[in-house]
């Protein structure tokens, strides 16, 4: 993002308000007061009871429409769960491949594909959503705050609350200015970017707790977004691991650290449990075997161990599998490397 952009957007978030162009005509979307947010959440709800009893989908059988209307399956909801792990996982790759820049370029390549592959799938889930009674509530819940913060020419474009005969205003053209207000709308991306830029940490360095006006409750979304982001660095910043600057830079790269410090810490947290409650004769045991319980998994057993406990397990089931016939405990690339280095240590002691 370059200088121009980060200062376009530090300008608009700040002030709150949107300026954009529709059929050469200029148009301010304004936010949202607290009372006005309360009366938009009322209509959605007046909105659901108005219309429960007419033929609506409703959202809790949304899955099981689509399901019987050939959009979904159980292998989607199966397919959702599996490309949101392997997101989380390719980006914990990405952190720690950071070194490696031909496979941090493969991993980041890998995870652009999962991402396109989730999102096709959940964009048919919000796309069929807009045709359910909670999907028609939030239309209409939207419409009323638009119509109410709209202006042009310093003027309220919608005189009623709601597109109606009495605005004079086409519903075709009001879906027209609502696209226009889509194409402006600020990324998660975008303001990650900006709550790290030098630009906005001039703003932020120089007074934290009033470089907004008012109480929280009168923040914009955005505003609010771009707060919480600005902590979350500055957390990143004060950690005593602190990651270096690209990957810092880096979303994705900088989620996976985020990932890989959380899974580190479930992983000792584990451990302390389970070292509490095992006997210490078997504190020097190569191996543990553990079957899981009621409360356990396979997949949390194994979060037990570490990266290079993984990596062995791994090596020993890839040999393992392509052996043919039975093989021994000393045939193992673990064992055989531990024996190596025995047998290395005994070399160097006898020599001394």
């Amino acid at each position: 993002m370059d200088n121009d952009r980060t200062d376009y957007l530090i300008n608009r978030i700040l002030s709150g308000i949107l300026i954009f162009y529709y059929q050469n005509q200029e148009y301010e979307l304004r936010p949202a007061s607290t009372e006005l947010k309360y009366r938009a959440c009322l209509l959605y709800d007046k909105t659901i009871n108005d219309e429960k009893y007419n033929d609506w989908i409703h959202e809790k059988n949304m899955i099981r429409v689509m399901i019987s209307l050939g959009l979904w399956d159980e292998q989607s909801n199966k397919m959702v769960v599996s490309l949101e792990k392997s997101i989380e996982d390719n980006k914990v790759k990405l952190f720690e491949s950071i070194k490696r820049p031909d496979n941090f370029k493969t991993t980041k390549k890998n995870l652009e594909s999962l991402k396109r592959r989730l999102n096709r799938l959940l964009n048919i889930k919000s796309n069929f959503r807009n045709n359910t009674l909670q999907g028609y509530a939030e239309s209409v819940k939207s419409e009323f705050l638009i119509c109410n913060n709209l202006y042009h020419n310093k003027n309220r474009l919608f005189k009623n609350n709601y597109i109606t005969s009495h605005n004079n205003v086409s519903y075709s053209f009001f879906n027209g200015l609502v696209q226009e207000i889509y194409k402006h709308e600020i990324t998660v991306a975008d303001i990650r970017e900006v709550s790290r830029s030098p630009q906005w940490r001039t703003y932020w360095a120089a007074n934290k707790e009033n470089v907004l006006p008012g109480p929280v409750s009168k923040w914009t979304d955005d505003q609010r977004t771009l707060i919480n982001y600005s902590r979350m660095y500055d957390n990143v910043y004060e950690h005593p691991d602190c990651p270096e600057d690209k990957v810092i830079e880096d979303d994705d790269t900088l989620d996976g650290w985020f990932i890989f410090q959380k899974r580190k810490r479930e992983r000792e947290k584990n451990q302390s449990k389970f070292n509490s409650k095992t006997n210490s004769k078997l504190d020097k045991a190569q191996e543990i075997f553990l079957f899981p319980n009621e409360n356990q998994t396979a997949e949390e057993i194994r979060e037990l161990n570490d990266p290079v406990a993984k990596m062995k397990l791994k090596q020993k089931l890839n040999f393992i599998n392509s052996a043919s016939g039975t093989v021994e405990d000393s045939q193992l690339p673990d064992v055989k490397a531990d024996i190596m280095n025995q047998r290395a240590e005994i070399q160097r002691m006898k020599k001394k």
